[in-house]
Parts: C-alpha cells; sequence; structure tokens
C-alpha cells in the first residue's frame, strides 16, 4: 500500500467536504471523522444511513478508539492485511460494505488529450461559474463556496455544459482529482480524458508532483483510469456497524 496516496485521499476528501459545507471534521490521532447535517444513504450493497464518517489510514485499534459505535456509521479504512483484523472488526461490530482501490499517477509525464476548438474548458472564479458549474449532474456538493485550495473546471460547447471535474489540492505534492462527470449525451467522446488532462496541468502549475483518484464501480470494471497512467497503490474498504439501520430519520 502506497500509504502517501492514502493519506492525500483522506486529508483532500474530508477536506472538500468541509469546505463546501457538507460536514464537520474532527480529529483523533490518524483517524478524521466528519458529521454531516442531515443522514447520507448508500443505497448499495444494501441500504444503510448515517451521519457520521471516518476515515482512517491506521491500525485497527486506533479506529476502535476513535469512532462512535452509538450512532449510525461508516468507516473508510485503509490497512495493509485487513483480512488478518477481521477478529477485531467482528467484535467492534463492524462488517465489510465493500472495498476500492485508489489510484495514483507521477506528473512528470503529461498525458495530453487535445480539447477540440470549438469547446472551451473554463475553471470556475465566480458564483455564476459555479452555478454553471452545477447545471449538470455529478458528486460535487451543490455550494457557492469558493475556496482557494479546490478548483473546479467544467468544457462548455454552445452554452450547455457537457463535462466537469474537481482539483483538491492542499500543497503537500499530491493533488487529488475528483467529481469527473460527463452529461450522458456526450458519453464515450473522450470528454473525461480530455478533462484529466486539464486538471493534471492545473495540478502542474500549483507544484504538485502526483494525482490520485477513487475510481467507481463502472470505471474500475472498463479500467478506464489505467489507459491514463494511473495505477492501484491503496485499498479503501468500507466498514459499516453490523447493527446499522436502514429507518433513521
Amino acid at each position: 500500500m502506497n500509504k502517501g496516496d492514502a493519506l492525500a485521499f483522506t486529508k483532500a476528501l474530508t477536506y472538500k467536504e468541509v469546505a463546501e459545507g457538507a460536514a464537520v471534521s474532527s480529529f483523533s490521532g490518524n483517524v478524521i471523522e466528519l458529521c454531516y447535517d442531515s443522514y447520507l444513504q448508500w443505497p448499495w450493497p444494501r441500504e444503510f444511513k448515517y451521519r457520521l464518517e471516518y476515515f482512517a489510514v491506521a491500525e485497527v485499534f486506533e479506529v476502535a478508539s476513535a469512532i462512535d459505535l452509538e450512532h449510525e456509521i461508516v468507516v473508510n479504512l485503509f490497512h495493509q492485511d485487513l483480512v488478518s483484523q477481521e477478529k477485531v472488526l467482528h467484535e467492534l461490530g463492524l462488517t465489510r460494505a465493500w472495498s476500492s482501490p485508489i489510484m495514483g499517477h507521477d506528473l512528470a509525464q503529461p498525458w495530453l488529450r487535445p480539447v477540440p476548438s470549438e469547446v472551451s474548458a473554463c475553471e470556475v472564479t465566480s458564483s455564476r461559474d459555479r452555478n454553471r458549474f452545477n447545471s449538470i449532474s455529478g458528486i460535487s456538493n451543490q455550494s457557492d463556496i469558493l475556496d482557494n485550495c479546490i478548483h473546479y473546471f467544467f468544457f462548455e460547447n454552445d452554452a450547455q455544459v457537457i463535462a466537469k471535474g474537481q482539483l483538491i489540492y492542499l500543497g503537500e505534492g499530491t493533488a487529488y482529482i475528483a467529481d469527473l462527470f460527463t452529461d450522458h449525451p456526450f458519453r464515450r467522446q473522450g470528454w473525461c480524458s480530455a478533462m484529466i488532462a486539464v486538471l493534471e496541468e492545473k495540478a502542474r502549475s500549483l507544484g504538485a508532483t502526483r494525482a490520485v483518484l477513487a475510481p467507481g464501480l463502472e470505471q474500475i470494471e472498463l479500467q478506464l483510469y489505467e489507459r491514463y497512467g494511473y495505477s492501484r497503490t491503496a485499498e479503501r474498504t468500507l466498514l459499516i456497524f453490523s447493527g446499522q439501520r436502514d429507518d433513521a430519520d
């Protein structure tokens, strides 16, 4: 496991959630707690709801001392050998929901995808730009907050936003690429790869030497990001409380 990539992802994602107003964070050693304003819901692999989410690049005993098992929770755990910790997790009442990779890529060798001349790559610099960014779906929080560490980009064609992405860079060498999304009519036309090229170039301009991202299930199955030089460097396991309720209100 590349601990540096796991830490960079964890710090950037939790920073993003707090900066965009979705959560309040607190720290206990190597464990970060996010408390959301309202319940979040996961529909798969089985439905559950939660307000507390933990991120930990840590040993299981550190997680055990930091989490609150009195509430619906999820734990994002990065661990070199989680199989050996199954008994401890069971005693804590935690069970696996799913695992997914974190992927990393050195930025020394740029991978460039030319952007068609009729399409402009726009960086969000105003509330009006942010509204345009929010005009198509994605996983970013619907917020008007502009933050120096979060960089929003979108492609626009004939005044229509067709693709977007985020770059979170906290000044520690590794940037996090997030919320890559292409509107349905424009998929499979190279917009994702073009956006990656734009975000990587922005990361280099800020001083980053590496980028990480967290692919979704479809991207994993298609091995999409391997085409752009990314490789699996860490594994995130999402744990839920085995008594998790699906009727929280």
